[in-house]
């Protein structure tokens, strides 16, 4: 369709008009739109994590933000009417929504030939975070729920000495394996062979040895 033909249409309907691109460009930016926002989300409700467990008043934070280079319009809505409330209702935009969203973000970077892990590290750490959130009892709340959730997570590494070594462990894991994919990646593209390689067998290749991971 032409976009000066149905232009017209558009006005009588109140609605702005962006033109930016062939048919079917308006779904790909209403996902880079929601990645966007979901990323800021996370950041917001994990800072104000930080906030409230330094002593701080939450609400107090978030205020204090208004007008400054970190505010924004989830500052003003998930931070300021649901985070700094303790409001999360039920049903509306689930964090498993969420999941959804940043995912369609991500197959939309593979489809442009990106590599989600690599170059985009936060919409991918986002997506991973999200998907951990989903499966927690806050899974079917609205996605600022997303702060409770990172809240008691952080609460129960810093509990039992034993349950934060059996994390780190599985943090670790992960590390490595996904550092075993992003070497199988890189090293067919591999231009400085004297440069030495991660060692992910626990001998690197460091003077002095120890184990950087």
């Amino acid at each position: 369709m032409d976009i000066a033909a149905a232009r017209p249409v558009f006005d009588l309907l109140g609605v702005q008009t962006h033109h930016v691109g062939p048919l079917g460009s308006g779904r790909l930016v209403k996902l880079l739109h929601n990645a966007i926002n979901l990323t800021a989300l996370a950041v917001i409700a994990e800072t104000m994590v930080v906030a409230r467990r330094s002593g701080l008043d939450v609400r107090a934070v978030i205020e204090a933000l208004t007008g400054s280079l970190a505010d924004s319009a989830m500052r003003r809505t998930q931070g300021r009417d649901f985070i700094a409330q303790g409001h999360f209702p039920r049903g509306l935009f689930p964090l498993h929504y969420s999941v959804k969203d940043l995912g369609y973000a991500l197959e939309c970077a593979r489809a442009a030939g990106l590599v989600p892990g690599v170059s985009l590290g936060v919409t991918s750490a986002a997506h991973a975070l999200f998907s951990r959130a989903s499966k927690s009892a806050y899974g079917d709340y609205y996605n600022p729920a997303f702060y409770k959730f990172i809240d008691e997570e952080a609460g129960a590494f810093a509990g039992d000495p034993k349950e934060t070594a059996r994390k780190a462990r599985t943090l670790r894991a992960v590390f490595l394996a996904q550092a075993r994919i992003l070497k199988e990646w890189i090293d067919p593209f591999w231009l400085w062979p004297e440069m030495p390689r991660w060692s992910l067998t626990g001998s690197p290749p460091f003077k002095g040895g120890g184990n950087p991971v």
